[in-house]
């Protein structure tokens, strides 16, 4: 039973970080993500990796359009992120100073957020960086 379990947890943890590494995958390689998406629509009941799939398009739709509106406001959205994500890593720097763990977690959190938004918007940009 031990056994079983531990397995079983195993199995959620390595779930859990293949589809934060999966989103991430996605973002740099949308012609993939537009593969999957048509695997789930042929599903009878899309499932929870689907979901996400599904949630991930619209946003990387949503950031598309908003390039194509208008390249410039978008670069400064992009800068924008960029001054937000070191602001925060400031403030986290300064915080470990402090030992209050609780608002060092809070801002590693924000941090890690803050990239992941930079990091989406440099996908956009990318992916018209190609051509």
């Amino acid at each position: 039973m031990k056994r079983f379990l531990l397995i079983l947890l195993l199995a959620v943890g390595i779930s859990g970080c293949q589809q934060q590494k999966d989103q991430a995958y996605y973002l740099k390689h949308p012609a993939k993500l537009k593969t999957i998406l048509h695997r789930c629509d042929a599903q009878a009941s899309p499932d929870d990796f689907c979901q996400a799939s599904y949630k991930m398009g619209l946003s990387l739709n949503t950031l598309i359009q908003s390039f194509m509106k208008n390249q410039q406001v978008f670069g400064q959205k992009i800068l924008q992120a960029q001054m937000k994500r070191a602001d925060l890593q400031r403030q986290l720097n300064q915080a470990k100073s402090s030992d209050d763990q609780v608002k060092i977690a809070s801002l590693k959190e924000q941090v890690s957020q803050a990239q992941s938004q930079v990091e989406a918007y440099r996908a956009v940009v990318s992916m018209f960086m190609r051509f």
